[in-house]
């Protein structure tokens, strides 16, 4: 009986996990300032 094993190996540099994850943290404040500047007139708002 022959067995085949498969070993897949995932490297994942902790740069680039921090650096996206950054990022989605950013969009996520920009859409959200976006979404309140629909609701408000044209005067600043300080968050």
């Amino acid at each position: 009986m022959n067995k085949d094993s498969i070993c897949q190996v995932d490297v994942i540099n902790q740069q680039n996990v921090t650096t996206a994850t950054n990022y989605l943290e950013k969009e996520k404040v920009q859409k959200s300032l976006r979404i309140l500047s629909k609701f408000t007139d044209n005067k600043q708002i300080n968050i």
